[in-house]
């Protein structure tokens, strides 16, 4: 049975995938390398209270891609094991067009904090 967190991360992933802005994108240099071109340099944006998770999926990790897929311009991990950071960011483009399909952003920033909660007390509660 799904938790409340696999839930809302299908949701967040569904929200995401419905605005395909990144093979629109007007910048034809963010279009051909993507934003999260620096995945590798940033260690998967992973902030040091942070460090479990990238821990957790080091195996994962590209020295020279970092966790980004540069085919399919989008990261490799799962919604939930990604960095806040991450979880975080969207490019005005991409903001623009989850509004117009009516999403708000600070909902969409709400639903990402709770989601990084609920990592942060998984640990707490299972430090393994």
């Amino acid at each position: 049975m799904e938790d409340a967190m696999d839930i809302v991360c299908q949701w967040l992933e569904d929200t995401f995938s419905s605005v395909d802005t990144c093979k629109k994108c007007p910048n034809e240099y963010w279009k051909k390398e993507g934003c999260c071109r620096k995945c590798a340099e940033e260690k998967g944006y992973f902030r040091f209270s942070e460090r479990h998770w990238f821990e957790k999926n080091e195996h994962l990790f590209n020295k020279d891609t970092g966790f980004f897929d540069k085919e399919r311009k989008t990261c490799i991990l799962p919604r939930k094991e990604r960095s806040h950071g991450c979880q975080m960011y969207r490019c005005g483009h991409f903001a623009q067009a989850l509004e117009a399909k009516g999403h708000k952003e600070k909902s969409i920033n709400r639903v990402v904090n709770w989601i990084c909660r609920q990592r942060e007390k998984q640990l707490a509660f299972n430090p393994s």
